[in-house]
């Protein structure tokens, strides 16, 4: 089994600006290791805290436990909030099953080479300095040719369409109408007839009754 280890080496930068630190992870990553190794990390972080790029090379890496896991989405928070990149390289197959289950691969982009992430940090590089030069910019100040005072334009507000607004309707019931519901509801409950109540009445220009049967216990009709 390979000793579990983290190992850091600084290369030069090809983006300018930015420093470049690649770091080795070989072995088993688990409770008994982790608190220790990963501080070489943070110290890397105390020592460049702006403009940090990191290649976390997995190549040697067997097994991360979850709080190994919970070191590496803190590293990427530092890093990213001071204008820093982190790519992860080379991970093995169930390394890589568990990144995309939590959802770092979403977050930090996982390649098959150092090669490709110096690449991909070039790019994200020469995308951040695009969006830089393209923001908005500020408004110009103008003279008024009467008064001759500077005039600063005002922000303009941007209009929201009233149509692109739905408001559901809101229903509010007060304690009448609920009785009132409650009554309706109850009179449509069928009250089940009985026997006593229920009475047969015949046409008696069709049905004439004759005299009861007591030997059979029975009545006949005649037409």
């Amino acid at each position: 089994m390979t000793e579990a280890k983290i190992i850091l080496e600084n290369l030069q930068s090809n983006v300018p600006g930015k420093s470049l630190t690649v770091a080795k992870f070989s072995g088993q990553l688990d409770e008994s290791n982790i608190d220790q190794l990963i501080m070489e990390i943070y110290k890397a972080i105390e020592l460049t805290p702006k403009n940090l790029n990191m290649i976390f090379d997995f190549e040697n890496l067997e097994y991360m436990n979850s709080k190994t896991l919970g070191y590496i989405t803190d590293i990427y928070g530092k890093i990213s909030e001071n204008g820093g990149t982190i790519v992860i390289t080379k991970a093995k197959a169930n390394i890589t099953d568990i990144l995309q289950v939590v959802g770092l691969s979403q977050l930090i982009p996982l390649l098959f080479s150092n090669e490709e992430a110096m690449l991909q940090l070039s790019k994200t590089a020469q995308t951040t300095t695009v969006t830089q030069s393209t923001q908005t910019a500020p408004a110009v100040q103008t003279k008024d040719p009467v008064t001759e005072q500077v005039v600063v334009p005002n922000p303009v507000t941007p209009v929201v369409p009233v149509n692109s607004v739905i408001t559901e309707p809101t229903v509010t019931l007060n304690t009448q109408q609920l009785e009132q519901n409650k009554t309706i509801a109850d009179q449509t409950i069928a009250t089940p007839a009985t026997m006593e109540n229920t009475k047969t009445t015949f046409p008696e220009e069709n049905l004439s009754a004759s005299t009861p049967n007591q030997a059979e216990g029975s009545y006949s009709f005649e037409k």
